[in-house]
């Protein structure tokens, strides 16, 4: 038990197991597409109330191809050490790591995509803003779904 009679949380045994490292980095490359395609429908809906429209067979000609999203999450988790075993003595602990590592990431998806753009690729500002968004979103929850997952599957994560 900590101080105060709140019972500590202790991740280290989680976080520094190989096959939660390796889940991780599946289910962060899954939700990120999903993320992708919630905004594209996201995008559409949107399409009255913004100055351009899109139709559904043209808005991913408009978007930052998915590979390419997929593979500026890997570098920046690479970068950051996203999957490396590193002490977390508790949940939010982990979680600051996790949401660092994503404003790191939608603010390199943003530059990547204007860059882009000054090359001549027609990309929706309004996508890329949207994505941001939606990936924090999405990465953010993933990393609670994977905790709650884990202790339902019976790990310990209070001593």
């Amino acid at each position: 038990m900590g101080t105060g009679g709140h019972p500590v949380v202790l991740l280290n045994s989680v976080y520094n197991r190989t096959w939660y490292r390796v889940s991780s980095a599946i289910a962060d490359a899954a939700v990120l597409a999903l993320a992708w395609n919630l905004t594209l429908g996201l995008r559409l809906l949107l399409n009255p109330f913004l100055d351009r429209a899109f139709n559904p067979t043209n808005l991913g000609n408009h978007a930052i191809p998915l590979n390419h999203i997929i593979a500026v999450w890997a570098v920046t988790a690479v970068l950051l050490g996203l999957y490396r075993n590193q002490p977390a003595h508790s949940i939010g602990e982990g979680l600051i790591r996790v949401i660092n590592g994503v404003v790191v990431f939608c603010s390199v998806i943003v530059l990547y995509a204007f860059f882009w753009r000054e090359s001549g690729a027609d990309l929706s500002r309004s996508f890329i803003l949207l994505f941001a968004l939606v990936s924090f979103c999405c990465l953010v929850a993933s990393h609670y779904l994977l905790l709650i997952l884990i202790t339902l599957s019976g790990e310990t994560l209070v001593r």
